[in-house]
């Protein structure tokens, strides 16, 4: 490991010094290139710390922020060392792959020898993944993530281990497998995929010919809950002047032992609290009619109906019976 970081470190420091040089820059560069140049410069030799610090994570991420300001092929030798360590052998692969495309002649003759050595011990830890579906153009994903449409044209290049599979297609959902791969193998997974059947509505058997058809509804408990207020409101009403025709009891029977009293002050009293009696009773016959009615919606709305659908034939007459507050009443639909 050791080895390794001292080898980056000198290998990368000299080279990309000067490949970041301001002066090397095209005589028609835009104007705001040498600041992108600094700023890889720095983002370059930050990378490089943080690869010394055994911080491979985060050296990657300035290492391709450098390569991402100032594209230079001297980068991707670093980034490929960064994904060795993390062994991430797949994408070490690839940039040893594009630094030797992109270096072409400019890479020197001994580092293109050590290059191509690592590339071989690479193709031996990596493995090949060849997909095969009985439906085209649906989205293959190894691990989750996409990587192409079938058909594709070559194995999809995986990390070794057990790797997850899928593929999806709309109308026909996602088929996932998972398969393991070791350093070496060409493996070929194979994917059924079935298309997705159609939800069908509720009591499809009810379509045939010559009968309704009918979906489920909630029954409304609008009214139920209207009732349920008017009987708290008028429970609590008849509380309160049950209190007050307590009070007006008290003081009429407090008049009745006042002497002397005249007549006018025991009528007073008397009327209120005839008054206050009277209310009570009929805000409490008024909470327990309304209670009746709560009790009635409630039960009547438990459970769904059915209500035969626009496109339905004409559904049967059906007549039912509900008890009122004055006798039955029916209800039905012809």
């Amino acid at each position: 490991m050791k080895a390794r970081v001292a080898l980056v470190a000198v290998l990368a420091l000299s080279p990309l010094a000067w490949s970041f040089d301001v002066a090397a820059a095209p005589p028609d560069a835009p104007a705001n290139e040498p600041k992108a140049v600094d700023e890889a410069r720095l983002r370059f030799q930050k990378g490089v710390q943080l690869f010394k610090e055994w911080s491979f994570e985060a050296a990657l991420a300035e290492f391709r922020k450098a390569y991402q300001l100032a594209p230079s092929y001297r980068v991707l030798y670093n980034i490929a060392q960064v994904h060795y360590e993390l062994k991430n052998y797949v994408d070490a692969l690839k940039a040893f792959r594009q630094y030797l495309n992109e270096g072409a002649a400019d890479v020197a003759p001994d580092r293109r020898l050590q290059v191509e050595a690592e590339i071989r011990k690479l193709e031996g830890r990596v493995g090949y993944i060849e997909v095969v579906a009985n439906v085209d153009t649906a989205q293959v994903a190894i691990d989750d993530v996409p990587v192409g449409i079938l058909p594709m044209k070559a194995p999809i290049l995986v990390n070794p281990g057990v790797r997850r599979v899928s593929v999806t297609k709309p109308g026909f959902g996602t088929t996932a497998r998972n398969v393991t791969i070791a350093g070496g193998d060409h493996a070929q997974v194979q994917i059924e995929m079935n298309e997705a059947v159609a939800s069908r509505p509720q009591r499809d058997e009810a379509g045939k010919k010559g009968q309704p058809k009918y979906e489920l509804r909630e029954r409304p408990r609008t009214a139920m809950w209207i009732s349920l207020a008017a009987t708290g409101a008028f429970t609590v009403g008849a509380g309160v002047f049950a209190l007050l025709a307590q009070d007006a009891k008290r003081d009429f029977e407090q008049q009745l032992g006042v002497f002397p009293s005249t007549r006018a002050d025991i009528d007073e009293a008397r009327s209120t609290m005839v008054r206050h009696a009277a209310i009570t009773d009929g805000l409490a016959a008024a909470a327990v009619v309304s209670g009746g009615f709560t009790l009635f919606f409630a039960l009547s709305s438990v459970g769904s109906r059915e209500i035969p659908t626009a496109t339905s034939p004409a559904a049967t007459p059906r007549v039912s019976f509900s008890p009122t507050l004055g006798g039955v009443a029916a209800v039905g639909s012809f």
